[in-house]
C-alpha cells in the first residue's frame, strides 16, 4: 500500500507535534524530500525503518499514517506480518550490511528451482499468509483475557486495601494485585476451603480490626462493705443496757439527757463553779448525781455506739467512691455486657446504701438511749460482692484482650482478607481459564505457524544460490566504482568481500556507500517484499560519493526501483536533488509514475526545534542552483527587525554560500579567499570586518566560544545579511535588480 500523509506525530525527536499541513499535496509514486542537515530528515527515516522492523524504539512515540487503505496507527503496523515498506539509512546500513563482526550477510533472493518445489513454496506461504489473522486475533484475545485478569486483581487488592487499611503502621495500607496473588495461592494450598463467617461474625472482625488500643481498666476494689463481725456487734450494742445511778428525768427524756452529758463534761472540762448556760450555782450533790448517772459504763457504751456509727460512714464513703469504667475505654464487643452488670450493680449499690442508712439511723436511736435495749434489724444487710466479682470479670476479659491487642487486630484483618479473597476466587477462576483457553489456541496457530516456517526455510535451503548474488554484486560494484579489484566471496551463510586477494579492510566512506546501496537494491528483490504496492525510502545514498558516482548511484536506483510502487528521496545534496528533480519529470507515457517535491525544514518554536514539511520552493524546483533559494531567505531575514537568536544561528552558513558564490562568479580571479575578495567590494573597512567575523567565526568556527560573543555576533544578523546583499547590490546592480524582481513574483505566484 502506498504512503499518502504522515498525518500526525507524537514524542519522536523533532517530530513530536508534527501535524500534516491541510494545504500540503499528498505523497505520489515518486517523492522527493529536500532540506539541510538539522532540518529532521535522518528522523523521519528512522521512524519509517521502525515500520519496516517492527521495533519501535520508544513507548511513548505514536504515529498515524494515512495510506490507500486508510488511516493505519504505528502499533497496528507494528503488530502486522511482512513489511511493506523498506528503507535506506544508516541504520540500515549499520544493522543489514556491516554486521560488527564484518561480514555482510548475503542477499537472499531466488535462485533456480525446480517448478514443483516453487509450486510447494508458493502454498506454503500462502498457508503461512493465512494463519497471520488468526494468529493476530488469538494473540489479541490473550492480550484482552490477561489485561481482564489483571484488571480484576488490581480491583480486588484495591478492595482488601479499602477495607482493612488504618492510620499508622499497616501492611494492608500497601496492599496491592502483588499480595492480593499471594493470598489466593495461600488459600488454595489450604487442604480446605475455609468457610464463611457468618453476618455477626463478619461485624464483629471488622469492628476487631479497625479497634484502637484502649487503655487497662482498674478493676473495682474487693473490700468495701461491712466487716464481717459488725452484725455481731450491731446486735450486742443495741440489746445492751448500762447499770448506773440513773435519774429518771434524764432516763425518760433522751435528749434532755444528751444535752446534759455534753454540759457536764464542758463543766468538767472547764472546772467552772456554776453552769454554763445560767450561771446558776451547782451544788456537789448534783454533780455527784450527774456523774452516778454518766458513769463508765455509760461512756464505754456511747464510744461503742460512736465506733460503729463511724465505720458504717466509712463504709458508705467506700461504696460510693467506687469508679466505674467509662463505656468509651472499654472493648466495643464488651460495652453491652458492661452495661448489664453496671446497671446490676448501681442496683445493689442502692440496695446496700439502704440498709447502712437504716443501721446508721438505729445507731442514732441507741446512742439518745443508751439504757433502753432495742430490737435487732429484721433483714441483713444485702452484700455487693456477687456484682462486683461479675463488673471485675468483664474488666478483666478487656484487659487481657488489651494485652494481646495487636494480634487479635492482625488475626481479624488475616480473617476478613481471607474471606474477601474466597469470595473473589469464583470469578478469578473464570477469568484464568479465558487466559489458559486463548494461550491454548493462540499456542496451536504459532505451532502451525512454526512448522510452515520451518517447512518453507527447508525448502529455500534446498534452492538457495548465493553464487549468481554474490557475482552480480562484485559486477555492480565494479561497473558502480570503475574499479574491479573488490569482490564478494562466498563464506558459509554469508559473504567475505575481497581486495585482490586479501581480505578487504580499511574501506573508504564512498565504497561503503556504494556497497551498501547496491546490496540494499539487490535485497528489494526479496520474496516477501511485493515491489508492485511496496515502498522505497532512500536517505542520502550518495555520501562521500564523486560525481562520476552520484550519476552512477541514481541511474542504478531508477533502474532498480522501477517496478517498485512508491520511492521516498530524502537529501541534503543538491547536486544529487538536482538529478533526482530531472527524473521526476511530470507523468507521461515513459514515465507513468506521479510526482511531488517538498522542502523539510526545522526552525525553532517556542523555545524548541520542530520539523515542518512544506511543498517545495519554486526557487529550488524551477533552477539548477540553490542560488536564487539563498539569496530569497537571505533577503527575507534581512527585512527583519526582530528573531529568537535560536532562529538565526543558521543564517551564517545561508549567508557564506550566497556571497561566495555570487563573489566566484563575479571576482574569478581574487585571490585570498572570502576576504580577499571583500577588499576588492566597496564596503566599508568596518562592514568587512563586521561580515568577515560574521560568516568565518560562526560559520566555520573551529571551537566553542564564549556565550557572549555568540549571543553578540548572532545578534548582529540582519545587519550582516543587509551587508551581504549590498555587496552584491553594489557590485552588480543589474543582477541584483533582476533577483529581487524573480523573487517577488514567485512570493507572488
Amino acid at each position: 500500500m502506498k504512503l499518502r500523509r504522515l498525518t500526525k506525530v507524537t514524542g519522536y525527536g523533532v517530530f513530536d507535534g508534527f501535524e500534516w499541513p491541510a494545504d500540503l499535496p499528498q505523497f505520489e509514486d515518486r517523492n522527493l524530500i529536500y532540506g539541510w542537515n538539522g532540518s529532521g530528515k535522518t528522523t523521519l527515516s528512522a521512524m519509517l525503518r521502525e515500520l519496516e522492523t517492527h521495533r519501535p524504539s520508544r513507548d511513548s512515540t505514536e504515529f498515524e499514517l494515512f495510506t490507500d487503505a486508510g488511516r493505519v496507527r504505528s502499533h497496528e503496523v507494528f503488530s502486522q506480518g511482512p513489511s511493506w515498506i523498506r528503507v535506506f539509512n544508516e541504520d540500515f546500513v549499520a544493522e543489514s550490511v556491516f554486521t560488527p563482526t564484518g561480514e555482510l550477510p548475503p542477499v537472499l533472493y531466488i535462485g533456480r528451482q525446480t517448478v514443483e518445489t516453487q509450486k510447494q513454496l508458493e502454498a506454503l506461504r500462502s498457508e503461512r499468509r493465512g494463519l497471520e489473522p488468526a494468529l493476530t486475533t488469538a494473540t489479541e484475545t490473550v492480550i484482552g483475557a490477561r489485561a481482564a485478569l489483571d484488571r480484576y486483581c488490581v480491583a480486588q487488592g484495591k478492595t482488601v486495601k479499602e477495607a482493612l487499611r488504618s492510620a499508622g503502621h499497616n501492611a494492608y495500607n500497601n496492599y496491592d494485585k502483588s499480595a492480593f496473588g499471594s493470598r489466593v495461592a495461600a488459600v488454595r494450598a489450604l487442604p480446605t476451603m475455609p468457610s464463611a463467617p457468618s453476618d455477626d461474625e463478619r461485624d464483629e472482625l471488622r469492628t476487631r480490626s479497625s479497634s484502637p488500643a484502649l487503655p487497662e481498666l482498674v478493676e473495682l476494689p474487693p473490700d468495701v462493705e461491712l466487716p464481717p463481725d459488725f452484725l455481731e456487734r450491731l446486735g450486742e450494742t443495741l440489746a445492751r443496757t448500762i447499770v448506773s445511778e440513773a435519774m429518771p428525768r434524764l432516763t425518760d427524756d433522751p435528749e434532755v439527757g444528751s444535752w446534759v452529758e455534753t454540759g457536764l463534761l464542758l463543766h468538767q472540762a472547764r472546772g467552772a463553779p456554776a453552769c454554763l448556760f445560767c450561771e446558776q450555782a451547782i451544788g456537789p450533790d448534783t454533780i455527784h448525781h450527774l456523774e452516778g448517772h454518766f458513769s463508765q459504763a455509760f461512756s464505754k457504751a456511747v464510744a461503742e455506739i460512736e465506733d460503729l456509727a463511724s465505720v458504717v460512714e466509712q463504709v458508705r464513703v467506700r461504696v460510693f467512691d467506687i469508679k466505674m469504667p467509662v463505656s468509651a475505654e472499654m472493648a466495643p464487643h464488651l460495652r453491652t455486657d458492661l452495661a448489664a452488670r453496671s446497671a446490676s450493680f448501681e442496683q445493689d449499690r442502692r440496695q446496700y446504701a439502704a440498709v447502712l442508712a437504716d443501721i446508721a439511723t438505729r445507731l442514732r436511736e441507741k446512742r439518745l438511749a443508751p439504757f433502753s435495749p432495742l430490737a435487732s434489724l429484721a433483714l441483713p444487710p444485702r452484700s455487693l460482692r456477687a456484682s462486683m466479682v461479675a463488673l471485675n470479670e468483664v474488666i478483666a476479659k478487656h484487659n487481657l484482650e488489651q494485652a494481646r491487642h495487636e494480634a487479635a487486630v492482625s488475626n481479624a484483618r488475616a480473617r476478613l482478607e481471607e474471606d474477601l479473597v474466597v469470595q473473589a476466587l469464583p470469578r478469578l477462576a473464570e477469568l484464568e481459564s479465558e487466559v489458559a483457553t486463548g494461550m491454548s489456541a493462540q499456542a496451536e496457530m504459532v505451532a502451525k505457524k512454526d512448522a510452515s516456517i520451518v517447512r518453507i526455510k527447508d525448502l529455500e535451503a534446498e534452492t538457495l544460490d548465493h553464487r549468481p548474488a554474490a557475482n552480480e554484486l562484485t559486477k555492480d560494484l565494479a561497473d558502480f566504482l570503475g574499479r574491479d579489484e573488490l569482490r564478494f566471496e562466498l563464506d558459509g551463510a554469508g559473504y567475505r568481500l575481497f581486495r585482490g586477494a586479501d581480505r578487504a579492510t580499511g574501506l573508504s566512506q564512498g565504497e561503503r556507500s556504494a556497497i551498501a546501496l547496491l546490496y540494499f537494491l539487490k535485497s528489494l528483490s526479496h520474496k516477501e517484499f511485493h515491489r508492485a504496492d511496496g515502498v522505497v525510502v532512500i536517505d542520502d545514498p550518495v555520501s562521500s560519493l564523486d560525481s562520476n558516482a552520484l550519476f552512477c548511484a541514481l541511474g542504478y536506483v531508477q533502474a532498480k526501483t522501477a517496478d517498485v510502487g512508491q520511492v521516498f528521496f530524502l537529501t541534503h545534496n543538491f547536486g544529487f536533488f538536482r538529478e533526482v528533480r530531472k527524473w521526476l519529470k511530470p507523468r507521461t507515457a515513459k514515465a507513468p509514475h506521479s510526482q511531488s517535491m517538498y522542502f523539510l525544514s526545522c526552525p525553532n518554536g517556542s523555545g524548541c526545534r520542530r520539523t515542518s514539511l512544506a511543498k517545495l520552493d519554486r526557487l529550488l524546483s524551477d533552477y539548477d542552483s540553490e542560488y536564487q533559494y539563498l539569496f530569497k531567505v537571505v533577503r527575507d531575514a534581512s527585512r527583519r527587525n526582530e528573531a529568537d537568536l535560536a532562529d538565526l544561528f543558521h543564517f551564517p552558513n545561508i549567508a557564506r554560500r550566497l556571497l561566495e558564490a555570487f563573489l566566484a562568479f563575479r571576482m574569478p580571479d581574487a585571490g585570498g579567499g572570502l576576504r580577499g575578495k571583500l577588499d576588492q567590494t566597496t564596503l566599508t573597512l568596518a562592514q568587512k570586518e563586521r561580515l568577515v567575523r560574521f560568516l568565518d567565526v560562526q560559520s566555520h568556527a573551529d571551537g566553542i566560544g564564549t556565550p557572549e560573543e555568540d549571543l553578540s555576533l548572532l545578534s548582529v544578523t540582519p545587519d550582516a545579511l543587509r551587508d551581504v546583499l549590498f555587496v552584491i547590490e553594489k557590485e552588480d546592480e543589474d543582477h541584483f535588480r533582476r533577483m529581487t524582481l524573480l523573487v517577488d513574483a514567485t512570493a507572488r505566484s
